[in-house]
């Protein structure tokens, strides 16, 4: 009856797991890197423009796409570079030479009972130019912006809402110069799934709840008795 009283508490809370964070980090050795446009992750990125696997990041729990060129649609991986302007070490994932107007994708989409949040990135430029006309957003399944940012900083912080739907983090250098992207953080957890109780639903759980006290109660008296 104890147990029977302590899973009708837990279906009263509508909890969710602990996040877990996957980072996007394209480092120098990661196998995050592929033979062949949008293939699968099945290479350790070491050289200059190696493809980036078309389902880097991806886990049980997250799908992850990329979309190198939005509106070309034909171009899916980005490229590894450790080409670093402002920091040294480490690798990053650049945009392929595009016009202006287009904006680079990754889309991270949660698996059916699980949600995401964006965190964080970090970003670099690759040449001397201008970065004033770089672009950072993302956004979500609706198209809705949820953070937008210029070269105020090398890192942002975002921390969005968790959705259920995909979260789509775009970027692009507005024509001016090449920019790359690093330490891409989300966070995902299992979705809330527990609706607020329907009345028989109460009334069962209240009887459960009489039916385990009485039993309480039963049990200290036969102690009593036995003492």
């Amino acid at each position: 009856m104890r147990s029977l009283a302590l899973g009708l508490m837990a279906a009263l809370v509508a909890g969710t797991a602990q996040a877990a964070t996957t980072t996007l980090t394209f480092d120098t050795g990661t196998v995050a890197c592929t033979a062949t446009d949008g293939g699968a992750t099945n290479q350790t990125c070491t050289t200059e423009n190696q493809l980036i696997g078309g389902d880097y990041g991806s886990t049980s729990q997250l799908a992850v796409s990329y979309d190198a060129a939005e509106n070309t649609g034909s171009l899916t991986s980005l490229l590894f570079t450790t080409d670093r302007f402002f920091s040294a070490g480490g690798g990053m994932a650049k945009a392929r030479a595009a016009p202006a107007n287009e904006l680079s994708k990754i889309i991270f989409t949660p698996l059916s009972g699980y949600e995401v949040s964006f965190t964080s990135f970090t970003w670099d430029k690759l040449t001397a130019t201008t970065s004033a006309r770089f672009i950072f957003e993302v956004r979500d399944a609706a198209d809705t912006l949820l953070f937008s940012a210029g070269n105020s900083s090398t890192f942002h912080s975002v921390n969005t809402a968790y959705f259920t739907g995909p979260l789509t983090f775009l970027f692009g250098n507005g024509g001016q110069g090449a920019v790359a992207v690093d330490n891409i953080k989300v966070d995902v957890r299992a979705a809330a799934t527990t609706a607020v109780p329907e009345p028989s639903q109460w009334a069962l759980m209240i009887a459960g709840f009489g039916l385990a006290g009485s039993a309480l109660r039963g049990a200290r008296r036969r102690s009593v008795i036995a003492a």
